[in-house]
Order: C-alpha cells, then structure tokens, then sequence
C-alpha cells in the first residue's frame, strides 16, 4: 500500500539500467563499497564526503583594504 492507502505498481529488474533516465550502472563489486579503495567514491570529493576549496574568510584577511594595501592574509 502506497500514500493514502492506494496501491502502488513497482518495477523490479535484473539490469543495471534505470528504466527512467536510462543511466547505467557499473557491474556490483565489493571494492565499490569498500572505504578503502577508491573505485565507486564519488569523482567530485574523492569519497570524502566535502569538497576541498579556498576559503575567501582564510585569505582576505582585512575586506575594507584593497590588494595593494595589503588585504590578503599571506605569511613571510
């Protein structure tokens, strides 16, 4: 039973294709679900769940100041 007590079809398939979009996925191995190896981690994050970037707050270190005037928070 479904939402509201309605019955709901469901398709069930031995592809690994999406019958939607038509997306296919790769055959299952252990090493896709392994924290470990790098294959199946998502190509974005490298399977570490954030994106590494620079941080505006890290390096402008006075936003009133331009570059000249020495803005940028850098280490001599």
């Amino acid at each position: 039973m479904g939402i509201l007590g309605k019955e709901e079809e469901r398709t069930y398939s031995t592809q690994r294709t999406c019958s939607k979009c038509g997306r296919e996925a790769p055959p299952l191995e252990p090493r896709l679900f392994s924290f470990n190896s790098p294959h199946g981690a998502c190509p974005s994050c490298d399977g570490l769940g954030v994106l590494r970037r620079p941080s505006s707050r890290l390096v402008v270190s006075d936003p009133t100041l331009s570059i000249r005037d020495g803005c940028l928070a850098v280490t001599r």
